[in-house]
């Protein structure tokens, strides 16, 4: 008994044959109409005898996609007869899928460039801080949030509260970060155990 089976696949095309065919069927006067979702997609012929069609390529496909494919067999009934019986075999095959993007690299893990020690100098110098604020905006993107607008340290001025408390909303806005950093008020001491808090929170967000 005559029956569709798949030759091919790929995720813009499916390939198909007819196996199964009479092996007896001693004339060459045996074609296969070809549909796809109920549209035709041309014919082949068949040679006397044989038990499997050539495959039918369907091309252009979506990938991920079920399609019904069927083939109409024609022949003759009898001997002395013209082509005048037909048989229909049909199947639903599925291109492959896209594969699953590879995620983004998590950015770099932040580390101060000098230590921040308790009772050493507050020595935090401009570039570092920038670092640090460009760190916890590559993660923001990362995490699929828009970056925080920050004011840019710069060599030999002031740092200042409002700058800290900057950080701290970048971090705590981040939507992977399970803590909540504190702010501090102007003229307030920020100590190294503060700006390690920072380096932590934002390595903490994987």
């Amino acid at each position: 008994m005559a029956y569709l089976e798949q030759s091919d696949i790929w995720k813009t095309y499916i390939a198909v044959r007819v196996a199964g065919l009479d092996s007896d069927y001693s004339r060459d006067d045996r074609y296969i109409e070809w549909f796809i979702d109920g549209t035709s997609s041309g014919s082949d012929s068949l040679s006397a005898g044989a038990t499997t069609s050539s495959s039918q390529y369907f091309v252009g496909l979506e990938p991920g996609t079920t399609y019904y494919i069927s083939a109409t067999i024609h022949y003759s009934s009898t001997p002395t007869s013209g082509v005048d019986s037909s048989v229909t075999v049909s199947g639903s095959f599925t291109t492959e899928s896209e594969p699953e993007p590879e995620p983004d690299p998590r950015p770099s893990f932040f580390g101060w460039s000098n230590a921040k020690v308790s009772g050493g100098e507050f020595n935090l110098t401009a570039s570092e801080w920038n670092y640090l604020m460009d760190n916890i905006n590559d993660v923001r993107v990362w995490c699929g949030q828009s970056q925080y607008g920050y004011t840019s340290a710069s060599a030999g001025a002031v740092f200042t509260a409002a700058m800290f408390n900057q950080a701290v909303a970048a971090i705590n806005g981040i939507t992977k970060y399970s803590g909540s950093l504190s702010t501090v008020s102007a003229g307030e001491k920020i100590y190294a155990s503060q700006l390690n808090g920072l380096r932590d929170a934002i390595n903490s967000v994987t």
